[in-house]
């Protein structure tokens, strides 16, 4: 379930459809501080970087308890920075 693919943005209803999970329950999770908030989009969408999404699956699989789910979801929040501003970087200069 790895993904090294920085530049895959999913949206919500993908996500959703990865973890097979509802909409609610997508929302209950960030809540709950198990994943990153969406990087907003536009005004009425929220896309995650699939890589995240794949480490949630994969700390799942793993049995990670809740307190390790949500360390990760702030270790991929943290990281978002620095990742859009590489992709930004690849996207205007072709690096």
């Amino acid at each position: 379930m790895k993904s090294n693919n920085l530049h895959t943005l999913l949206t919500t209803p993908q996500v959703c459809n990865k973890l097979g999970i509802s909409n609610s329950t997508l929302r209950r999770y960030i809540v709950n501080g198990l994943l990153p908030k969406g990087i907003k989009f536009n005004a009425q969408s929220n896309v995650w970087f699939e890589y995240e999404i794949d480490q949630f699956i994969t700390a799942r699989i793993n049995g990670n308890d809740l307190t390790t789910l949500k360390e990760l979801a702030k270790t991929l929040s943290n990281k978002r920075p620095t990742i859009l501003t590489q992709n930004l970087g690849k996207a205007l200069y072709g690096a």
